[in-house]
């Protein structure tokens, strides 16, 4: 009150005025779609983050929460950074709702991989180097890209030591195994997770949806690499050469470990006649550093 009788002007809480600021067509009944959309698929950045520590999962979450004002624990300056995004987002309603073509215009991100991959044999021959490029281009860690172009990546008998990876690049075993599980920690949040706020690239529907596939495949197969890569090549019609090219780096995403080496994690198998959900996968054995 004081405030408002020197400066002449009314005061409100931050993220009052954010949420003022809101585009009336986030409430519109045909943006009902978009209440439902992790906040995490989102290019809000860290700002994404600070939503999931207040228990904001979605957009409608958020919504409710800047109409009650209760934004203390992002701050001010954060709810109005995430309002403004919100209003991005009210631009991409058409009238079948939230168009995640628009977005991606939108938020002007290049695509990637920038080829598409349309059949199952180009994604499983492109996908070391497309995971290798996703690495190098985000900086996810110092030596990431040539851990996994050196290890990772390949198959058991062409695999390099962790030993032989640390003389190659002039560190300490330890260190390259702490770079590898920081880095498949963070592959396994953007592809599996889908925490698209960590990318600075447009992932593409295509090379996402094979994925998808193949995350199917594992969760029927148990902690078993050799079922998953002989199931993985009957569903895809790949032969034992071209599903070994892509097969380490699938397994390596989903489990946290290359092949070859046991992971603690216990994959819950769907029950007969049930559908498989897309979900993330809980990664045992991490610790996280990042």
């Amino acid at each position: 009150m004081l405030v408002a009788i020197v400066t002449g002007e009314p005061q409100m809480a931050a993220a009052f005025r954010a949420f003022s600021a809101l585009d009336p067509r986030l409430f519109a009944e045909k943006s009902g779609n978009l209440r439902h959309i992790p906040v995490l698929a989102l290019r809000m950045g860290k700002d994404a983050l600070r939503l999931i520590e207040s228990d904001l999962h979605h957009v409608g979450d958020v919504l409710e929460r800047l109409g009650s004002g209760d934004f203390d624990r992002i701050g001010g300056t954060a709810a109005k950074r995430v309002a403004d995004h919100l209003n991005l987002v009210a631009s991409c309603i058409d009238e079948t709702g939230f168009s995640w073509n628009a977005y991606r215009t939108a938020v002007a991100l290049d695509c990637f991989p920038p080829t598409s991959h349309g059949t199952a044999a180009q994604f499983a021959s492109a996908l070391p180097e497309a995971v290798e490029a996703l690495l190098a281009s985000h900086g996810v860690s110092m030596r990431a890209a040539d851990i996994f172009r050196h290890r990772t990546g390949r198959d058991a008998r062409d695999r390099k030591t962790l030993h032989q990876v640390s003389e190659l690049l002039g560190t300490f075993a330890s260190t390259i195994k702490r770079e590898e599980t920081v880095f498949l920690t963070w592959l396994n949040d953007v592809l599996v997770g889908r925490e698209f706020w960590k990318l600075g690239v447009w992932l593409e529907g295509a090379w996402l949806a094979w994925w998808a596939e193949a995350l199917e495949t594992f969760e029927q197969c148990g902690n078993d690499y050799d079922r998953f890569a002989d199931n993985l090549a009957w569903r895809w019609r790949l032969t034992g050469k071209e599903v070994k090219v892509a097969a380490p780096t699938l397994w390596a995403v989903f489990t946290g470990y290359p092949d070859g080496r046991r992971s603690a994690y216990q994959p819950v198998l769907p029950t007969a006649g049930a559908g498989i959900q897309m979900g993330r996968i809980r990664l045992q054995g991490f610790r996280r550093v990042h």
